[in-house]
């Protein structure tokens, strides 16, 4: 059972219209759990009744409810399923202020789509499913199916619906191990988009198989890359206002790294790559339309120096062409210089932390220049007392989007964010968490800035396992040159949960 009461001094998320209110919220819930050794399967059920002090019209049922397993078939194979459910009226809920940094190394994927501009207390439904089947062949290869599907459904007839299935496949195969390895990727993705209110719909099918080969010329020495990706995606739009089209592009990369030897240049590493692509659209009829067709290169050298057991620097430099070969919106062709350098250094507890800094430069058909610092930085959970840790995670550099639906052509982005936590005593924990991120996308007739930044704080008293009691603020600022998305909000959540655990 949980009891939240809320208050918010912007609950329709709109500088236009600003209305505060006072929001109690009782959701009595059931969490079921099952495990093994090998096996786990848990569902979390609750159902809310929200009441507006205030906007009372608006009173309604929420539902929240999340299904996970995690399955080892054998000591090899795992099965994994996740399923996420919810149909609740606040806007608030799609706020990024319940989620944390992410910790893992992969790069993280800049969406340039626009947020949903949600500003009304209408209802809505949303529900995320992923299907995840893996399987260790042996000690080098490995397999793994997964399927997405995510769907939203809206009440609110001027914010589109949508639903996206995502299948991929996943194998690496190492023909000669510890010398030549394969990487083998497909996915496919579908995803409508249904009519909105002076938002017309659209439907994006897109298929894209990649390889991606590694071979040890020289063991531990000398490493040489090469890939091939394919990219063809079918846009139909809901209205004749807009051409379907068909767009395809083929993209093929190099590399190489070389470790010097200590007799040589002690611990030194070189390594370069790069890559050509080449776009081609369609029109729905299926006609050569070479307004959007565009070939791009792009190279990198990165020279690394391990300066001892603990410090690494170095410093690199790349360069990508991208040029136009018709008279579309994005005609301008342009080159992107950007040197960097940095280090990573690991700290006590093996915490590893990155920073690096460049500058980026882009030459507009040798006309105009365009300008931007970049920098780039890690921390994993470190802990700086006994009872406290802090994470952060910064990164900054450029995109390109000219290929799909929405073609916002070339964009800078910032983001950075951190985490704190820290135990005050037996019973009452703290933490603190803020949020930056900045696009700004250059192509566009007039262009656009997105700014979004967040701060937010909550205290924990719990002084059985049982029971709990909390306090969270948080403050979300957004700025766009889309004006109807800007706002600012306050928001104050007082919480009491009661969840008595029985074993069966």
């Amino acid at each position: 059972m949980t009891i939240n009461s809320e208050y918010t001094d912007n609950i329709f998320l709109s500088d236009n219209n600003k209305q505060n209110d006072i929001i109690t919220t009782i959701s009595p819930g059931i969490n079921l759990e099952a495990k093994t050794r090998n096996n786990n399967i848990e569902f979390l059920y609750e159902l809310g009744y929200s009441h507006y002090k205030i906007l009372s019209n608006n009173n309604s049922l929420r539902h929240n409810s999340v299904l996970s397993s995690n399955l080892g078939i054998s000591r090899h194979t795992k099965l994994q399923f996740n399923n996420t459910f919810k149909i609740t009226e606040d806007p608030g809920l799609e706020s990024i202020n319940n989620q944390d940094i992410p910790q893992d190394d992969v790069s993280q994927e800049y969406s340039v789509e626009k947020e949903t501009g949600r500003h009304s207390l209408e209802s809505y439904l949303t529900n995320s499913s992923v299907f995840n089947f893996s399987h260790q062949l042996n000690r080098t290869d490995f397999i793994e199916i997964q399927y997405s599907y995510d769907i939203l459904k809206n009440e609110d007839p001027e914010i589109r619906n949508r639903e996206q299935h995502k299948p991929s496949f996943n194998l690496i195969y190492c023909p000669v191990p510890n010398r030549f390895e394969t990487k083998w990727h497909m996915t496919y993705m579908l995803d409508d988009k249904s009519d909105a209110v002076n938002d017309p719909g659209y439907s994006e099918e897109r298929i894209n198989p990649l390889l991606d080969m590694k071979y040890w010329a020289i063991p531990r020495r000398l490493s040489l890359n090469a890939g091939m990706s394919y990219n063809k995606g079918v846009i139909n739009y809901n209205t004749l206002n807009f051409d379907d089209n068909i767009y395809e592009s083929l993209k093929s990369s190099l590399g190489m790294t070389y470790h010097f030897l200590p007799d040589q240049v002690r611990n030194l590493t070189i390594n370069t790559n790069g890559y050509y692509e080449k776009a081609i659209t369609y029109t729905g009829e299926g006609m050569s339309d070479t307004s959007d067709d565009f070939k791009t290169w792009y190279g990198l050298i990165k020279v690394n120096k391990k300066v001892n057991h603990r410090l690494d620097a170095f410093v690199q430099y790349g360069q990508t062409i991208t040029d136009f070969m018709g008279d579309g919106r994005n005609n301008d062709d342009y080159i992107v210089y950007e040197p960097s350098i940095g280090i990573k250094y690991i700290l006590a507890q093996e915490i590893p932390l990155s920073l690096s800094a460049g500058y980026l430069v882009r030459d507009i058909d040798h006309k105009e220049l365009e300008s931007a610092i970049t920098i780039n930085g890690k921390l994993g959970a470190w802990k700086f007392t006994r009872y406290g840790d802090i994470s952060f995670k910064a990164s900054s550099g450029y995109e390109e989007d000219h290929l799909g639906a929405e073609r916002l052509g070339f964009g800078i982005y910032y983001d950075a964010g951190f985490n704190i936590n820290y135990i005050f005593s037996r019973y009452i924990s703290g933490k603190l968490a803020g949020f930056y991120k900045k696009n700004r996308y250059l192509d566009l007739e007039e262009t656009r800035n997105d700014k979004t930044k967040e701060i937010r704080c909550s205290l924990i008293f719990k002084p059985a396992k049982w029971f709990l009691m909390g306090i969270d603020y948080s403050f979300r600022d957004i700025n766009s040159t889309l004006e109807q998305d800007s706002y600012k909000e306050n928001r104050i959540i007082l919480k009491l949960k009661y969840s008595p655990y029985l074993k069966m």
